[in-house]
Order: C-alpha cells, then structure tokens, then sequence
C-alpha cells in the first residue's frame, strides 16, 4: 500500500516502517496480523512515545563514535574527516574551549590551513570559504590510494559500483578510513569497496549478495537469506 501510495519510495524507506513496527511489537505496543498487515491502534502516536520513553529509560546514555582515528591524526589526513565535516558545519558544536575542546580547535586551525595548501579552501574576507564538493574529493582520494595499494598487494582490479548495481562475492573485512567504514568485497579476479554496516560482520568469509539501492545497499548471504541493509 505504501509502494502505490508513493511509487518513488525506497525500498529502505518503506522497510524502515515495518522494522520500527516489529520493534515495538517486540514491547507489545502493536500487534502483526496473519496477513501481514499491522494493528496500531487509534491512540499509535501516544504508544510510540512510550516506546520513546521506554527505550531512554533503558539506555538513558547514547555514545556516537565522532571518528574512528585519533584527534591528532586527523589535521594532515587525506579523506573526509570528522574535522572536514565541522568545518563546513555538518557536524554540530558542543565543546568548550578547554581541554579536550581546545585541542579540538587547535586541530580544526591546523585542517583549515592544510585545505588552504590542498585547494580546497580559500581565505575570503578574513573567513575559510570550502569547496562545494570537498567532502567527496577527499573522500574519493583516499579511496584512490587504497584501492591502489589493494590492487598492489593482491593482484584483483577494482570495480566501481554505482546506483543500480548488483554487488556479489566474499565479504572479507571491514577498512577503517578516515573517510568512513567501508566493506572489501572479492570475487575470483576483482574486488569493489562499498559503504560498511554492521550487519555484514554475521557474513565474514560468506557469500554475499547486495543490490545498490539510492539510500543504501540491501544485503543478503548466499542466496536466500536475507541480513538487512
């Protein structure tokens, strides 16, 4: 019903609803018929706030890694970093300048000024002025280099997936770069480099299988079964 309701909806999207639901049905706040569909409720709102309350009851504190290198590393990184990301200010302010915020702005100083000596950055009226895509650039620099030094060490070629591609072979690991958490999957001669998700570590050594969809890759292992996206 969502699908004619929305024809441009994703696949992610309209599952997105259903694993929301089975999460609250996991608490008894809503019920799954045997055809499928679902019993809410005329009060559904007011139950998912509870949901909302429930679960911050049980997790009261939420911790988010910023990035996965350390701060030091980051100022001459080549890729997209989590200091990029507050520079164009993608990523919101929360320090005080003190201790650790400090060295967090100290850090930032030193990133704006190598972007300056990169092109990616220019001075302006006494402001950093960045590159419209600088995030990407950076991004596909580090995939350059280390797609370079994959194909150097292991002899595969790589093959770009875009949009719309189909992405099959072993999952191997995961790569921690400072662009993000990208996943090595090989085939018998090539190899191809896709966004991570944590999902895919029941699958380590596996087959898999994942169409490239615009708000994600949607995985399953070996033929049949399913893992998410």
């Amino acid at each position: 019903m969502h699908r004619e309701f929305d024809p441009q909806a994703s696949s992610e999207y309209v599952g997105s609803h259903v694993r929301r639901l089975e999460a609250m049905r996991r608490e008894a706040m809503v019920s799954r018929l045997a055809d499928g569909s679902w019993n809410v409720g005329d009060d559904y709102l007011d139950r998912a706030l509870r949901y909302e309350k429930l679960q911050r009851s049980r997790n009261p504190v939420r911790v988010a890694v910023l990035s996965w290198q350390r701060l030091e590393d980051l100022p001459q990184a080549l890729g997209a970093t989590w200091l990029d990301r507050k520079l164009i200010g993608k990523e919101p302010d929360g320090f005080v300048s003190a201790g650790f915020g400090a060295e967090v702005e100290t850090a930032l100083r030193t990133r704006r000024q190598w972007l300056i000596e990169q092109g990616l950055a220019r001075e302006q009226g006494g402001q950093a002025r960045y590159a419209r895509n600088m995030l990407e650039t950076l991004e596909a620099r580090e995939l350059a280099r280390t797609v370079a030094d994959i194909s150097a060490r292991t002899g595969l070629e790589h093959v770009d997936v875009k949009a719309g591609d189909k992405v099959e072979g072993v999952y191997r690991r995961v790569l921690t770069l400072h662009s993000g958490r990208f996943a090595l999957i090989e085939r018998s001669h090539e190899f191809a480099l896709v966004t991570w998700r944590p999902v895919l570590e029941r699958a380590r050594g596996q087959l898999v299988t994942g169409q490239v969809g615009g708000e994600g890759i949607s995985w399953s292992i070996g033929i049949k079964r399913g893992i998410g996206r």
